[in-house]
Parts: structure tokens; C-alpha cells; sequence
């Protein structure tokens, strides 16, 4: 994502304000690393449609959509990564700085607290 611009909707009458991830203190989160962004910031990669670039807050419920469509983004379209087997090729774009696969040690922490958690033992 090369650019984000907010003015259009900040000067829209019914909008209270435009939040960026700049403006978001702990901009990470995950269940196994933290390495899930709340929200995407300018010269990052979005990694799916879904992907937060804004949160927008208006004064009324209707005027939300219409204040939403008045942030600017320019983006780079890359070539999506559809499939498992394509995210595991060895010529397969960094989904992840860490890669494209979590390490398993992480899955079996996860499993193991899981567990623990299960038998009042955590």
C-alpha cells in the first residue's frame, strides 16, 4: 500500500475522526505470534481483502459508508498466493517476514497450554 490520504474524509461534516496505524498504540496482535496488524500503515503489504486500513468514526450511523468511501488508498496489486502448496513453493513471496509456515514448536506451545487449560492445571 503506497499512500493513504484521509483529507477528503476528515473534512466531511459528519465525521468525527480518521484513525491510521500510526495512531493505534499496540498496532500487533495474534493467537500464536503477534505479528497480525489491527491496522495496515502506509508502505506496508495488505494480506487479504479483509485487511484494515482505517477506522472511521461519524457522527450517524448513515453518512458511514459515504465517509469510508472517501479515504484515498493507492495501492501495488501483487500476485495473490491462492493455495497452501503455492505459499509453500520455494519461489513463493513472504507472506510473513518470519515466512510463509509457523513453526511447529509454536503449534505445540499452543496445544500444550490448550491442554493445561483444559485439566485446571494452567
Amino acid at each position: 500500500m503506497e499512500h493513504i490520504d484521509i483529507s477528503k474524509a476528515l473534512a466531511h461534516h459528519d465525521c468525527v475522526t480518521v484513525l491510521l496505524a500510526k495512531d493505534v498504540p499496540f498496532n500487533k496482535t495474534g493467537h500464536i505470534i503477534q505479528d497480525w496488524d489491527v491496522l495496515i500503515a502506509e508502505g506496508d503489504t495488505t494480506r487479504y481483502i479483509g485487511d484494515a486500513i482505517a477506522l472511521v468514526a461519524t457522527e450517524h450511523k448513515d453518512t458511514l459508508d459515504e465517509v469510508c468511501n472517501l479515504v484515498d488508498v493507492t495501492y501495488t496489486e501483487l500476485t495473490p498466493i491462492l493455495t497452501p502448496e503455492a505459499a509453500m513453493a520455494p519461489d513463493a513471496p513472504l507472506i510473513h517476514s518470519g515466512g510463509n509456515m509457523h513453526p511447529i514448536k509454536c503449534l505445540i506451545a499452543v496445544m500444550r497450554t490448550q491442554l493445561l487449560k483444559r485439566l485446571n492445571m494452567w
